[in-house]
């Protein structure tokens, strides 16, 4: 994942505020570069170790994204206790994200930003096959 050092702070930084397991989207108007984050509080889940996104309001960002030229590129949201890796509920998601999308995207990113550390972890998830694919990806920031 290549993401202009501006967005990565702004997504490590973002729930400096909020809980854990807060997140947003992001975005390209360069692909292959992200260099568009827009954060969501998201709504009160049945646990508090959970994200659940306000999709509503994403899902009309994403809309006006694509006016503008913007491409939707996935979703980031964070872990606490230096979790650094895809819950099953975080895998099961991307699969019903990835199965919604049009077939001219191919890939999305999913990273969790990492608390306390504020590191950022890209996965990248991708159909092959039918298969979800989900690896660890590079983090290249420029």
């Amino acid at each position: 994942m290549e993401i202009k050092r501006e967005i990565y702070e702004a997504i490590v930084s973002y729930p400096a505020e909020t809980p854990p397991e807060v997140g947003g989207i992001i975005g390209s108007r360069e692909w292959p570069v992200i260099d568009m984050f827009v954060g969501d509080p998201g709504k009160k889940g049945p646990f508090g170790c959970s994200y659940v996104p306000d999709t509503t309001f994403l899902n009309e960002t994403i809309r006006q994204w694509l006016q503008e030229g913007i491409l939707f590129q996935g979703i980031a949201h964070a872990h606490f206790h230096g979790v650094r890796t895809l819950s099953d509920g975080d895998r099961a998601y991307i699969r019903r994200i990835i199965e919604a999308m049009p077939a001219q995207i191919k890939s999305l990113y999913f990273p969790i930003i990492v608390l306390p550390e504020r590191e950022l972890v890209p996965y990248k998830a991708e159909l092959a096959d039918g298969e979800l694919v989900i690896v660890e990806d590079l983090l290249k920031v420029v």
